[in-house]
């Protein structure tokens, strides 16, 4: 009788072992509908577009107006001069400022010679300026034109100015904006002591440079090129000169090398 009460419970406890097994194997479960991929796929379809609406529903709103433009860097140009040169509409949102196109504007303005643009969200632009600096004046006849240390023309110059001119005479037009260009180097490259002794420099017919001092002193510079060596052989001479109480007629810096000097007889 013990036995076969011992027999009934054994086979009791297998069946539920085998009614949990069974509920657990993945076979044994109730299979869950699957969704169809296309039903996937539309969604997130949906989804997307819903996102894009959404994103260029608020690129277009008030929130991202450019409502401040701050200019940096510029000294000869005024903030409404290069704000006009940006040229940024009005209701123009950050969101779809064109940078690169900003700059070629403000760019195109001789004065400048790089701009930067950047953009804060949600409100700002800002436009950083390099300003070129004119470093002497091109004489041509009754014109005379504030010239940049590239060669570039900046404007005509006015009475106040003082800086060294740039004489060209006697030479093919082709040849002037390279000798002009020429000359605001040389001239940018020297010592500040120095190049406010030169009143002019005087391009010859051959290509070569004259720089005409003050004093008198006639540097014979040569063609463009080599201009920081030749500056620093030029005050090495006119440091010389001056400490040891020298009358210089004539420096020559073709060969910055050997500079040759002509003393006044």
């Amino acid at each position: 009788m013990a036995t076969s009460t011992r027999l009934h419970a054994d086979r009791s406890i297998r069946a539920r072992l085998a009614l949990r097994l069974r509920g657990r194997h993945p076979a044994a479960r109730a299979e869950r509908p699957r969704r169809s991929p296309l039903l996937v796929t539309a969604g997130l379809t949906l989804a997307l577009v819903a996102s894009g609406v959404g994103l260029l529903f608020l690129s277009r709103s008030a929130w991202f107006d450019v409502r401040s433009i701050q200019i940096r860097g510029g000294s000869h140009l005024s903030h409404d001069e290069v704000a006009h040169l940006a040229d940024i509409p009005r209701g123009t949102s950050t969101i779809w400022v064109d940078g690169a196109a900003i700059e070629r504007r403000v760019e195109a303005d001789p004065w400048v010679a790089d701009a930067t643009v950047t953009v804060s969200w949600p409100h700002t632009v800002a436009v950083a300026v390099s300003e070129r600096r004119p470093v002497a004046i091109a004489v041509d006849g009754s014109s005379r034109d504030l010239i940049a240390a590239d060669g570039t023309r900046l404007g005509e110059a006015d009475d106040a100015r003082d800086l060294p001119e740039i004489v060209v005479s006697g030479v093919a037009a082709d040849d002037v904006p390279a000798l002009v260009s020429g000359a605001a180097r040389a001239v940018d490259a020297l010592a500040p002591s120095v190049a406010r002794t030169v009143d002019r420099v005087v391009a010859q017919s051959d290509g070569s440079l004259d720089l005409r001092l003050a004093g008198g002193t006639v540097v014979a510079y040569g063609a463009p090129g080599q201009e920081r060596e030749k500056a620093l052989a030029l005050a090495q001479v006119l440091r010389w000169a001056s400490r040891d109480g020298e009358n210089v007629a004539r420096i020559a810096v073709a060969a910055p090398g050997i500079p040759a000097v002509t003393l006044v007889g």
